[in-house]
């Protein structure tokens, strides 16, 4: 029998099922049970409840997202927790969790680190920890919208009560893979969910099944703009009004807005240009119906397959906010 089939997991709340109340913005890690910010740093809690993210949470409803790299080295965002009990000297442990990157990201890098100490990592202002965490990623985290299976043993010293997770490296000991062309920026986001450790030998020993999302139904609606305009034609505010109207006694209860642009801009401006289209939209919507909300914005990121039509209808199509309703 392998010792992770009988042993406890030593972190509490490890999915951010836990929380004093529903997250409704950014920056509101303080709202979940047990997990904090390491440094100055305001990572953000996702939660089906309140706020979502772009991408479901692999277990549950709940999950963290945090700033890993950005052009300022001092923007890096950590989480933090106590364990459950102190890590035994010379014992092995088995750490697992997921990472998925953000499809916003310029660049996607490795080293996603988790640091255990004896005490608490915590520094009042926003600042990076330089520390050699005992489990790490070696290779890159794509952005690519899926979850990935972070794992590793190591020993311990003896006495380790507190995980950190985030970036403990400096910029030049990262391997980076650059995702979009022509951008200046810099940064780098990542969610994280369903953490485990276990007493172990030297291995993880058993492979564990990846938790599985229960599959939401979901309906679409595309609202197309002019090109340059991310104010709705009087056409397409009336199919908004209908489709909302569809939805009121209906079993969804949330919309995740996606904007998008054609590629006739500059990348920054097309970025700007779809999120002025994803608040448009949303303004009107909050305006119609108490649904859920929560929009992202791709820009040019997300091109139409190219067997659409020529290029104006093409470009056409391309400047456009897909409207998801999910359960």
């Amino acid at each position: 029998m392998s010792f992770q089939s009988i042993s406890q997991n030593l972190i509490p709340n490890p999915s951010f099922e836990d929380y004093s109340k529903c997250p409704s913005e950014i920056k509101q890690i303080d709202r979940v049970e047990k997990w904090y910010s390491a440094n100055a740093g305001s990572p953000e809690y996702f939660n089906s409840c309140g706020f979502n993210g772009e991408i479901d949470p692999i277990d549950g409803q709940g999950m963290v997202g945090l700033i890993f790299l950005d052009d300022y080295r001092s923007m890096v965002e950590y989480i933090q927790i106590e364990l459950v009990k102190p890590l035994e000297k010379d014992q092995y442990y088995c750490l697992n969790f997921y990472v998925a990157s953000s499809s916003l990201n310029p660049i996607v890098t490795n080293k996603v680190g988790a640091y255990f100490s004896k005490e608490v990592l915590k520094t009042p202002i926003w600042e990076p920890l330089i520390k050699y965490p005992q489990v790490k990623t070696e290779e890159i985290i794509e952005a690519n919208g899926k979850w990935v299976k972070v794992e590793g043993t190591f020993k311990a010293n003896g006495g380790e009560q507190f995980m950190t997770i985030g970036n403990f490296y400096e910029a030049y000991y990262l391997k980076e893979e650059q995702t979009f062309v022509n951008t200046n920026q810099v940064f780098t986001y990542y969610y994280y969910d369903y953490f485990k450790l276990f007493k172990s030998n030297q291995f993880c020993s058993i492979e564990e099944n990846t938790p599985q999302r229960m599959e939401k139904e979901e309906l679409e609606h595309l609202v197309y703009f002019d090109s340059d305009k991310y104010q709705l034609s009087l056409a397409e505010l009336e199919r908004l009004s209908s489709f909302i109207e569809r939805l009121e006694d209906s079993r969804f209860k949330q919309l995740k807005i996606e904007a998008h642009t054609d590629t006739l801009g500059s990348v920054f401006y097309n970025m700007i240009l779809a999120q002025q289209r994803a608040n448009s939209v949303r303004q009107l919507i909050d305006s119609m119906s108490s649904l859920a909300t929560y929009s992202i914005w791709y820009g040019e990121d997300k091109p139409l397959p190219e067997s659409i039509g020529d290029k104006d209808a093409y470009n056409a199509k391309s400047r456009r906010v897909k409207i998801i309703a999910v359960e």
